[in-house]
């Protein structure tokens, strides 16, 4: 809930994207101004990069360094208060030898930001640059060492941070309408209708920030600054040694695929018991989109202090909680080597952190169907993107006949509708905001298949 928050925040305020969001509510401490974060360059190229917290200010890594001198400033106040509804239908068939039951629904996700005042406080970029010019960073300091030896994709300071002024809350509504029909004899039908509603709120005191700007930074070996700006989607070098990072090429859908099934390899070598292990931990995580955001954090800090912190904070259930503490010793996340990284950590964190374009709607689509239907489903989308991927418009594509009629549900919750525009039936369109959304569900869809104990080799 307060990552679909600060997202939305985020894109109201700065829809070019330069305004990150806050992952998690308990996390924001760690996006004050003047800290240092970590870059994170997603291996999906349609993905926005992100920022993990690394807990030290700038002072601390500079040689005599006294950033007391840099001002700041409080600006940009301003009161938002939004709400946005998700809307997808279910519908199936259960038959038995003398009983066929018939159900269809509704279901509707209303998320709505209480009016609530937020304020932009900044440091100044020339008492910043003056500070940096005259000091040097302290190359044997812990974090610069880790950093260095890391060849992280990148490091920032905080410049700006937009925080609540008063306590903001949010909630989540999920109802569900529909109806069940019995037909127990050729002539008698029965019907009942259904109304089901789950009401979910967040208050997020004071104070809390909710998305920040950084500078990228660049130094010498010497620890003398090299350069500072604006960030890239790309990697960026820490300190400068002249070393090419090379980039992820990937351009189409053909090189898409293959790049699946090279970051994806990890979940086809692993044996079954292993499988079977973790696809009854993901079973658990997978219909939510709040939980995965969770785990996507524990898998990418890869510090049991950061988990334990996360867990005792969110409103997760306590069957949740043991989850997740189950599946961080079956990864054996608490013991890792940094120096010997976890491949299988490296994959599910790759895995789940496609799931931030995916709502709970669909990921809970994706997890109800049976292994026969989410291959049909992983067709289907793979139909549509080889025609779609490499458009950066909004495009058209057709598909077999009858198939809209089929997988009307599924096409619905992934917003794709037909184009009555076109002469003859069959169009539909895609608009450039739908397309990260289909590529995101591949991606999932293909790890499962992947993962999926009872699929051979």
């Amino acid at each position: 809930m307060f990552k679909k928050a600060t997202k939305k925040i985020a894109y109201e305020l700065d829809p070019t994207g330069m305004l990150i969001p806050v992952q998690s509510s308990n996390m924001s401490s760690k996006f004050k101004l003047l800290y240092l974060v970590k870059k994170v360059v997603s291996i999906w190229p349609w993905k926005p990069m992100k920022y993990v917290p690394t807990g030290v200010k700038l002072d601390k890594v500079l040689k005599e360094g006294d950033t007391r001198s840099i001002g700041q400033e409080t600006n940009t106040k301003v009161t938002v208060s939004t709400s946005s509804v998700d809307e997808g239908k279910l519908r199936g068939t259960i038959t038995t030898g003398i009983c066929e039951t018939d159900g269809k629904a509704k279901v509707s996700l209303l998320r709505s930001i209480g009016s609530t005042s937020l304020e932009a406080v900044e440091i100044s970029l020339d008492d910043l640059m003056k500070t940096l010019e005259r000091s040097k960073f302290d190359m044997s300091h812990w974090l610069i060492k880790k950093l260095q030896k890391d060849k992280v994709d990148g490091v920032g300071i905080v410049i700006q941070a937009v925080r609540t002024t008063n306590p903001l809350e949010v909630q989540m509504l999920t109802s569900a309408r529909g109806s069940l029909k019995f037909y127990a004899e050729p002539l008698t039908q029965v019907s009942t209708a259904f109304s089901v509603n789950y009401e979910h709120k967040l208050t997020v005191e004071e104070g809390t920030i909710l998305a920040f700007r950084v500078y990228e930074l660049n130094i010498q070996h010497d620890g003398t600054l090299n350069s500072i700006g604006s960030p890239t989607k790309k990697k960026c070098i820490f300190v400068n040694d002249d070393i090419h990072i090379p980039e992820d090429n990937v351009t189409d859908f053909k090189s898409l695929k293959s790049h699946m099934g090279k970051n994806f390899s990890e979940f086809t070598l692993i044996d079954k018991t292993t499988k079977t292990h973790l696809w009854k931990f993901l079973s658990k995580l997978l219909p939510s989109t709040e939980a995965l955001s969770l785990l996507y954090q524990m898998l990418e800090i890869n510090q049991p202090e950061y988990e334990n912190e996360l867990l005792a904070t969110e409103a997760l259930s306590e069957d949740m909680k043991q989850t997740f503490k189950d599946l961080e010793e079956f990864l054996g996340i608490s013991a890792s080597d940094e120096d010997n990284p976890n491949e299988l950590v490296r994959t599910l964190m790759i895995f789940v952190g496609v799931a931030d374009d995916l709502d709970d709607l669909i990921m809970k689509y994706i997890c109800r169907i049976n292994k026969e239907a989410r291959k049909q489903k992983l067709q289907l989308v793979e139909t549509i993107l080889e025609q779609v991927c490499s458009e950066n418009e909004t495009s058209t594509f057709t598909l077999p006949e009858d198939s809209f009629a089929e997988n009307e549900e599924f096409l619905t919750l992934c917003g794709i509708e037909e184009c009555e525009d076109m002469p003859t039936g069959n169009h539909f369109v895609v608009i450039p905001s739908q397309k990260p959304i289909l590529l995101s569900m591949y991606v999932m869809m293909y790890g499962l298949e992947s993962l999926d104990p009872e699929n051979e080799g």
